[in-house]
């Protein structure tokens, strides 16, 4: 499925959105668990940002079923609605000039890059390279498994959301906001490659 995405039953996801116990269930799920990976002082660095600037590509729907819009869900769009700055939409499997435009310029004080299976993904793992290689303070958001964790080199904080749907973005800003992030690896890892 990691070419094409499975059928979906639209009449069983359909009911599944319009029962509000299930979506309340899903929620709390969603909220529970986001983890916070790593941290040395990257969260508190956003917090206080005046301007912060959101890049991520627009998701991709795997189902339908967790998905409040049928729309593709453009965290970096929620993230700038809630927290102001700047967002860059990047393309899921490209590199962009506006994109590398936007890393580049020197108009924001931390950088807060969410990552969709980076490891699959050439074009994703070169805009890390970019932001890391700033001067800037770095927040990787994975909305997808914690596998790209061996990828990043240079963040102050690492978060995982898990998946890509409107659902897990919603539980990632108001964990961001909070700072209660509830979520545990189900692995221990003895050291972070970061």
């Amino acid at each position: 499925n990691l070419v094409t995405p499975p059928p979906v039953d639209t009449a069983s996801a359909m009911k599944w959105l319009s029962d509000k116990a299930i979506m309340d269930f899903h929620a709390k799920i969603s909220l529970d668990s986001m983890t916070m990976i790593s941290d040395d002082g990257g969260y508190q660095i956003f917090k206080n940002a005046k301007n912060p600037r959101f890049f991520a590509p627009a998701s991709i729907a795997v189902t339908g079923a967790e998905d409040k819009e049928r729309a593709p869900t453009r965290f970096s769009d929620l993230a700038q609605k809630r927290f102001g700055g700047t967002s860059v939409v990047y393309p899921m499997n490209d590199v962009d000039e506006a994109t590398l435009e936007a890393i580049r310029a020197d108009d924001y004080d931390v950088a807060v890059l969410a990552l969709y299976n980076a490891r699959f993904r050439k074009s994703q793992q070169a805009i890390l390279r970019e932001l890391e290689a700033r001067n800037r303070p770095l927040v990787v958001l994975l909305l997808g498994a914690p596998y790209d964790v061996p990828l990043i080199r240079n963040a102050k904080c690492v978060i995982c959301a898990y998946e890509y749907t409107y659902l897990a973005a919603e539980s990632l800003l108001s964990v961001l906001e909070t700072g209660q992030f509830k979520g545990h690896l189900p692995v221990k890892l003895q050291e972070l490659p970061l």
